[in-house]
């Protein structure tokens, strides 16, 4: 698969450039549309994806990485195997995250180590 072929099957992103982000680091407060939702709920398998929202507060991080701090949350449609009445869930997850240039660690044994994009 090729680097395009990847970045077109990403559902939800939001590219950033290391010009963009300033020395004091940067905040974003993000929210999926309504286009981006239903995409993500289908791959996920969701019954509805009412809500789905992230902020971020991203910083440098060494020679050419990012730092990325911060929440995830959404709210979920499923449907509920027993009763199959549709209920919501409450999504809040916490990030922590480095992303750092390709080649920037040495692989081990030559491995490469994809790491998929939601």
């Amino acid at each position: 698969m090729t680097k395009s072929e990847r970045r077109s099957e990403r559902l939800w992103s939001v590219p950033l450039a290391l010009s963009d982000v300033p020395e004091s680091g940067r905040h974003f407060d993000l929210v999926a549309d309504a286009q981006t939702r239903a995409a993500v709920a289908k791959h996920a398998g969701l019954a509805a994806l009412p809500r789905f929202e992230a902020s971020f507060d991203v910083t440098l991080h060494g020679r050419g990485g990012l730092h990325v701090v911060g929440r995830v949350s959404a709210t979920v449609g499923q449907i509920c195997v027993v009763t199959l009445e549709p209920l919501e869930n409450e999504i809040d997850e916490s990030i922590d995250l480095v992303f750092m240039p390709a080649g920037a660690f040495p692989l081990v044994g030559g491995a490469e180590v994809e790491v998929p994009a939601v």
